[in-house]
């Protein structure tokens, strides 16, 4: 007998049940597998990979790429109405494994975007608006929405705005957070964006 393909070829689905079924039309994925194949996705396929370079040096811990494993870690979360994330808990982490992701809403994942460089300004969430002739500080917030910040002369002065609304945000979610490694996360990000503004603030 032949063995199962391989997911994104690296993941194993050793499912004893239909993980998809069709359902009046509708294709319906088990939420426990659709995390992990997207997790698989994000790290593995090629076109991912295109569209969202970011994740080009992400892996996934060798016991996740079974699925039944991810599926028990998975079963013990709160993870209904919420997203897999491997950023949160470590800053600049690549990796996905239990040690390392936890499920988060929206607002959180939103928020630990900030690692994101505009290549032009050498700034996470700098831009330079044209019409206006300004620099432009832009960012999520605690709220989960975007927020802007304008009339600044240099990228250096938008990111120290961008960094002292951002630093408020994280500590502001991380009040909000019942599991407490989310929170410790949260101000591992705000610890880590205020030192690089007071780098960057040196002569």
């Amino acid at each position: 007998m032949s063995l199962p393909a391989l997911v994104y070829d690296v993941g194993v689905n050793d499912a004893d049940y239909a993980v998809q079924k069709n359902v009046g039309g509708r294709t319906i994925r088990c939420p426990y597998y659709r995390a992990w194949s997207n997790m698989l996705k994000r790290s593995y396929s090629p076109s991912q990979l295109v569209d969202a370079p970011t994740y080009a040096d992400c892996t996934v811990a060798t016991e996740w790429l079974v699925f039944s494993n991810f599926k028990a870690w998975m079963e013990k979360q709160d993870w209904k109405g919420k997203q897999l994330d491997k950023d949160v808990l470590w800053p600049g982490n690549k990796m996905y494994g239990p040690d390392t992701c936890c499920f988060v809403d929206s607002s959180v994942n939103c928020a630990v975007a900030y690692k994101q460089t505009n290549t032009t300004t050498h700034y996470p969430g700098v831009s330079y608006h044209k019409h206006r002739k300004c620099y432009v500080a832009q960012c999520f917030g605690a709220d989960g929405e975007k927020h802007y910040r304008s009339g600044f002369k240099t990228p250096r002065e938008a990111f120290r705005a961008y960094a002292g609304f951002k630093i408020q945000a994280f500590a502001t979610l991380a009040d909000r957070q019942s599991d407490s490694r989310v929170a410790i996360g949260l101000y591992r990000h705000a610890v880590d964006l205020a030192k690089n503004s007071l780098q960057d603030s040196k002569p």
